[in-house]
């Protein structure tokens, strides 16, 4: 509560007013606040520059572009989100900031893609296991029907493809031409085997 007495007492009546109405005229703490303040350092208020932070990892800055009114689901050209971003970094503590903030764990680009996708494809298991935690689909489909699975096979990734199985992945779903993860492990015998195993314990 304002002690009254203590703004008259101390002679802080003008002071305070004069807050008052610049907060009136131009806000204070709000969306236009913010974007002033990221203009004043020299960034743009764009998707594009909230992924470049993003993907430097810079947090304070990120929620800065929050505050000013980003989208935190805002896709670039190609649809890609600032999730994607930060699970094709790899950045851990990147990741859990966007999620606590309500990222989508599920968003996809143009193509279909996810970051569970992106994830599976480059092989790293601790940002896989932060998605899958947080309610990501596991077995989402790409424009072609493939799946995260799918593409982890396809990239020789055998600590995702381990990983997805443990998790429950279908490793019947075909593509849109039929074919299965077993198919796209054809030159790696490695998750060929693990892949016929798990279709032999289902």
């Amino acid at each position: 509560m304002i002690n009254v007495r203590m703004i008259l007492r101390n002679g802080l009546v003008f002071p305070l007013l004069l807050v008052t109405g610049v907060c009136i005229l131009f806000g204070c703490n709000t969306k236009e606040t913010y974007k002033r303040e990221l203009e004043r350092r020299g960034i743009a208020y764009s998707v594009e520059s909230f992924h470049n932070i993003v993907g430097a990892g810079y947090k304070d800055m990120t929620e800065l572009f929050l505050k000013a009114g980003m989208n935190i689901n805002a896709g670039g050209p190609s649809g890609d989100t600032a999730l994607m971003v930060a699970a094709v970094t790899g950045n851990i503590e990147m990741l859990k900031f966007l999620i606590q903030k309500g990222a989508d764990v599920n968003a996809k680009n143009i193509y279909g893609y996810t970051a569970t996708m992106y994830t599976a494809s480059i092989g790293n298991t601790e940002v896989l296991k932060i998605l899958i935690k947080n309610k990501a689909d596991i077995n989402a489909r790409n424009n072609d029907g493939e799946t995260a699975l799918m593409l982890a096979a396809l990239n020789d990734q055998i600590g995702s493809v381990k990983f997805l199985i443990e998790e429950g992945a279908d490793i019947n779903i075909k593509n849109n031409v039929g074919k299965t993860a077993l198919e796209y492990a054809f030159l790696n015998t490695q998750i060929a085997d693990l892949l016929r195993q798990a279709t032999i314990n289902k």
